[in-house]
C-alpha cells in the first residue's frame, strides 16, 4: 500500500500540476476570404518569420484564457495569417526577417447596447534589409451587440403545457421541445433582422464578459488583417509590384 502511494506521489511530482487547455487559433487567423493582396515580388515575399507573438496578461483575461495557451494560439494565428498571403519564409530560409509581435492590452468599452473592443498589435523588427518595410502598428475595432430576446410567447406556452399535461398524467415533452425550438428560431431571426454597420454583429451570448470575448476575437483577427494589408501597401512591396514607368516621350 505504501509503495503504491509512493508511486502515485512520484508521478504527481513528475507531471505538471495542470496543463493549459489548447486554444483554437483559427478564429484569429486571416484567411483568403478577406480578399487581401498576395505578397508581391520583393524583400517581404517569403522573407518573414514570427520569432514571437505574445499578448499582455490583461488581454488574455478578456479572452478568458491562460496566458501561455493564448500566446501559443496567437503565435500560430499570426504565422498562418502571413503564410496564407505568401510572407512567411520557408524552413530552409537563412535570411528571414524575425518579427516580434505583441498584442497590447485591449481597449474594452461596454455600454447599454453592447461592448466595443479595440485590438492593437505592435511589431518590432531587427535592423537590416527589409526591416523598414514592415509596419510597426496594426489595429482594428469591433463592436458586439447585445442579443435581443424573442420567442417569449412560445416559451411561456411550453411551460404552461408541460405543467397542465403533467397534472393530467400526460407527457408533453414533444410539444414542449417543439415550442422551445420555435422560440429559439424566432430569437435568431429577430437578431438577424437587426440593423448593423461594418465592424459589428450580434454576440451569440449576453453578458459583458461574453460580449467582450466575442468582440475581442473579431477585433484581433481584423487587426491581423490590417497588418497583412499594410504589408501589401508598404513602400517595398509597392515599389516591387508596381509596373515600370515608361520613359518620357521625345
Amino acid at each position: 500500500m505504501r509503495r503504491g502511494l509512493a508511486l502515485i506521489l512520484c508521478a504527481a511530482l513528475a507531471t505538471p500540476a495542470w496543463s493549459a487547455p489548447l486554444i483554437n487559433p483559427d478564429p484569429f487567423t486571416v484567411s483568403g476570404r478577406f480578399e487581401l493582396a498576395k505578397a508581391a515580388e520583393g524583400p517581404l515575399k517569403g522573407h518573414l518569420r514570427i520569432a514571437q507573438a505574445v499578448a499582455s496578461p490583461e488581454a488574455a483575461k478578456v479572452f478568458m484564457a491562460n496566458p501561455a495557451a493564448f500566446d501559443t494560439a496567437l503565435n500560430a494565428a499570426t504565422t498562418a495569417s502571413l503564410r496564407n498571403f505568401g510572407y512567411i519564409a520557408g524552413p530552409d530560409a537563412t535570411e528571414a526577417l524575425n518579427l516580434q509581435v505583441r498584442l497590447d492590452p485591449l481597449e474594452v468599452t461596454p455600454d447599454k447596447d453592447g461592448v466595443t473592443v479595440v485590438a492593437r498589435f505592435r511589431i518590432e523588427t531587427p535592423d537590416g534589409p527589409g526591416g523598414g518595410c514592415v509596419p510597426k502598428l496594426a489595429e482594428a475595432k469591433y463592436r458586439a451587440l447585445a442579443p435581443v430576446h424573442g420567442g417569449d410567447r412560445q416559451r411561456a406556452l411550453a411551460i404552461v403545457a408541460l405543467v397542465a399535461f403533467a397534472a393530467m398524467g400526460y407527457n408533453a415533452g414533444q410539444l414542449t421541445s417543439e415550442q422551445f425550438q420555435i422560440a429559439k428560431a424566432d430569437q435568431a431571426a429577430a437578431n438577424a433582422r437587426r440593423e448593423r454597420i461594418e465592424g459589428e454583429s450580434v454576440s451569440p451570448e449576453s453578458g459583458d464578459k461574453q460580449m467582450a470575448h466575442f468582440a475581442a476575437v473579431n477585433a484581433t483577427q481584423l487587426a491581423l488583417a490590417d497588418f497583412v494589408r499594410q504589408l501589401g501597401r508598404s513602400s517595398c512591396a509597392t515599389a516591387a509590384g508596381a509596373p515600370a514607368t515608361p520613359p518620357p516621350a521625345g
